[in-house]
């Protein structure tokens, strides 16, 4: 579930059979004091420097464009010196890649950012190195870390934790002594995750095992403190530790979540406010809630598999029945102060492509989708171009074309465009405390026929986002036909007191609506959902801290004027 914060408030919501959220506790350990309170409500901007704007200043260059989107959060895919464009062999983590500029330009782009209210991450491959980093290649064994990698005699053949494909490969410097025992030839393969081009880290051996945490740390420290990012987004989170040949012993051991708790304890030390954030696409959501521990271990995490729900969902015009149990399997079992990240795809072309090829350009669709992962619980991950449709799918080169800047800014000039959806979306999420860190409500709704239900499949679907007693209505359809519908807004379909005479005020959709009643509250008539449109209705009075000097309010339709 999302977990908005307010200090050291506690918050409870007991359950309901059909809702699932269980138990919220804010900060209710000196530990979990440290857990910043601006990951629970921002949102995140990936970007891959190399095709958006293709350096560190060009990125500085275009972050008007990412202010005016409304984005809070930067994440630069690899900076670090690398042996490729992607950056994830990487050769020096103490220094830029030369095409990307130096430490001093990264500062400027964080100072920059900060400025205009964002904040900026970095990408940390703690999983593996380059195999042309010195700490495996240096000819000099005193610059080489040849215990902080994995050795073999011979190819051990085994599957990838994924399951297919060889783990070991050959080594390129074969005429190294790597165990030190004076025979060169009895270790000439290395275990290797991802390639040849990238060694794994040696996290077993104990002495190596603290070597690396305490390297990584040295790193995490070097750019906090040089450069004043705001945290990591953490790669191959799952394989840090191996215990055999069996894939599913070389993804998410015990050992692992340790290696991650321990430096999650070193960041806070560091700089309570910076963040980890895991990349942990697991089989199950029993192993993806692990990455948060108990509040100790991950910041955030990527949903990773609720993707693909949200783009099914448009696909096939239809709410599958899964939308919320696979919602709430993470959302409503979150520790304290941590938090849910969302998206629809990003540079991997394992997870989907772009959704303007999987929803074959349909601007409706692309438009529906976004304001439905946008105005859904948890932060929302937005991958470079989405906002503008750039279409790509089948290989991670299509996935990672350059941004189309010249697009952005002639939909910059249309009020209609996909770029101002996500820029309306955006500045109403941003704006609205429910809309930002809010919990997700089911409420049930009818359009035309019998009611629908949490476990149901239905071309629409309504829900409440609530905060701290806050409450703000979304509806969506999600076909192609207008919908006539009809809310059950008790307590028995939302789990939500609702007073009687609360005022219904709409923030995207227009309309006017009549007060809620003892009378209406089980049968509310929303009224006409255009197809592929969504409604967003305030339930109460607006307050004043929402409001500008001339008593107005942000909504879908004026936010691009500022309400």
């Amino acid at each position: 579930m999302t977990i908005a914060t307010t200090g050291s408030m506690n918050r409870i919501i007991n359950s309901l059979p059909i809702f699932l959220f269980l138990f919220i506790s804010l900060f209710s350990s000196p530990t979990l004091a440290q857990t910043p309170p601006w990951v629970t409500q921002t949102n995140i901007y990936q970007v891959f420097v190399a095709k958006f704007g293709g350096n560190l200043q060009g990125v500085q260059n275009h972050l008007d464009h990412l202010q005016y989107l409304g984005i809070k959060t930067i994440w630069l895919m690899p900076v670090f010196k690398s042996m490729s464009e992607h950056g994830y062999n990487t050769t020096d983590y103490y220094a830029i890649k030369d095409s990307y500029g130096n430490i001093a330009d990264l500062k400027n782009l964080v100072s920059a950012a900060n400025s205009k209210g964002m904040k900026v991450i970095l990408d940390l491959v703690m999983n593996h190195a380059g195999a042309n980093h010195p700490w495996f290649s240096a000819s000099d064994p005193a610059q080489r870390k040849d215990n902080w990698f994995i050795w073999s005699a011979d190819d051990k053949h085994w599957q990838k934790p994924w399951g297919g494909g060889d783990s070991w490969s050959r080594d390129p410097y074969a005429e190294l002594d790597r165990d030190h025992n004076g025979n060169a030839h009895d270790d000439d393969y290395f275990y290797s995750v991802f390639g040849a081009t990238m060694p794994d880290f040696n996290y077993n051996n104990p002495n190596a095992r603290k070597e690396i945490i305490d390297e990584f740390t040295n790193v995490m420290r070097f750019w906090i403190k040089q450069t004043g990012v705001s945290g990591f987004r953490c790669d191959a989170a799952r394989y840090l530790a191996e215990n055999g040949p069996d894939p599913s012993a070389r993804r998410d051991q015990p050992a692992t979540h340790e290696i991650w708790k321990q430096l999650r304890a070193n960041l806070n030390a560091i700089d309570p406010q910076a963040i980890l954030l895991a990349e942990a696409p697991t089989e199950t959501y029993a192993e993806m809630l692990k990455y948060y521990g108990a509040g100790d271990e991950f910041n955030s995490a990527f949903h990773f598999n609720y993707q693909g729900v949200l783009i099914n969902t448009l696909k096939n015009e239809r709410r599958p029945g899964n939308f919320f149990s696979d919602l709430y399997a993470i959302q409503s079992h979150l520790p304290p102060g941590v938090q849910d990240t969302l998206f629809l795809s990003n540079h991997d072309a394992f997870t989907g492509g772009r959704p303007a090829s999987q929803l074959g350009g349909n601007i409706a669709k692309l438009k529906s989708v976004a304001a439905l992962y946008l105005l859904l619980s948890g932060n929302p991950a937005i991958y470079y171009g989405e906002e503008i449709g750039m279409p790509g799918a089948g290989s991670d080169a299509a996935v990672r074309q350059a941004m189309n800047f010249d697009l952005a800014a002639s939909q910059k000039q249309d009020p209609g465009s996909l770029l101002n959806h996500y820029t309306r979306l955006l500045r109403l999420r941003n704006h609205y405390d429910a809309l930002r860190g809010g919990i997700t409500y089911f409420a049930k709704s009818a359009a035309g026929g019998n009611w629908d239900c949490l476990a149901c499949e239905a071309g629409r679907v309504a829900l409440i986002r609530e905060y701290f007693g806050e409450k703000i209505l979304v509806v969506h359809n999600f076909t192609s036909n207008n919908q006539d519908i009809r809310l059950d807004l008790s307590k028995t379909s939302t789990g939500l007191d609702i007073p009687d005479g609360a005022s219904v005020h709409a923030l995207m959709g227009g309309g006017d609506f009549t007060a809620i009643s003892s009378a209406n509250k089980a049968n509310y008539p929303l009224g006409t959902v255009f197809g592929f449109t969504s409604k967003i209705l305030y339930l109460g009075n607006i307050p004043q801290k929402y409001r500008n000097a001339a008593n107005n309010y942000p909504s879908y339709e004026n936010a691009l004027t500022g309400g």
